[in-house]
């Protein structure tokens, strides 16, 4: 629970001074570290640690791109200001299912259309390294929360440079793996789609 309050903090004092955050997610992640201390504390007794989840207790950010039950997608369209998930995205459940804390959900360029992380929701996200600087985009708020050590990693992704931009950027790591090897589902649409009939 002590790694998720301090992490919390963090993202609460720093993230939002940057505009490097959308939501906190900070009352159901101390709920979760709470049971994690408690399952932590059953493995050892058991001699089970090699057990748990590879995530285990670790905080992360979720871009707010990716659809996280109960939380907000914008990607930071004002019309998309009422999209409340109401089932996490595929990536998401797989972090969970590995034993991680989603604490904070990252701000993103409009449409996530952009090499520099600025809508007019959230509002231009700042590099924690220089802040009259970019974090990049469209991962750029993650990007920054991660090098500005509010989060130990963030949750993106990546078509045409968007985590690669941001981790250049920000001076982070950031891994793409191969085209279609994650699914995307679950991931929310820049754009509502309309289909007509012929």
């Amino acid at each position: 629970m002590d790694l998720v309050t301090v992490f919390a903090e963090r993202c609460q004092r720093i993230g939002r001074a940057l505009n490097l955050s959308t939501e906190e997610n900070f009352t159901q992640a101390l709920g979760m570290a709470m049971k994690k201390d408690l399952e932590l504390a059953k493995a050892k007794k058991e001699g089970k640690e090699n057990e748990l989840g590879l995530m285990f207790g670790i905080p992360f950010s979720v871009k707010d791109l990716l659809k996280q039950k109960g939380f907000l997608s914008t990607v930071g369209c004002a019309y998309l200001c009422d999209d409340f998930a109401t089932e996490d995205s595929v990536v998401v459940k797989q972090y969970l299912k590995a034993g991680g804390i989603p604490i904070v959900r990252g701000n993103v360029p409009q449409s996530a259309l952009s090499i520099h992380c600025a809508n007019l929701v959230f509002g231009e996200a700042k590099n924690p390294l220089q802040p009259e600087r970019s974090t990049g985009g469209s991962s750029g708020g993650d990007a920054g929360m991660v090098a500005a050590r509010c989060v130990p990693l963030g949750v993106g992704s990546d078509i045409g440079g968007s985590l690669r931009f941001p981790a250049s950027f920000c001076g982070i790591y950031g891994f793409k793996p191969t085209q279609s090897r994650f699914t995307r589902l679950g991931h929310a649409p820049a754009r509502r789609l309309r289909f007509s009939s012929f």
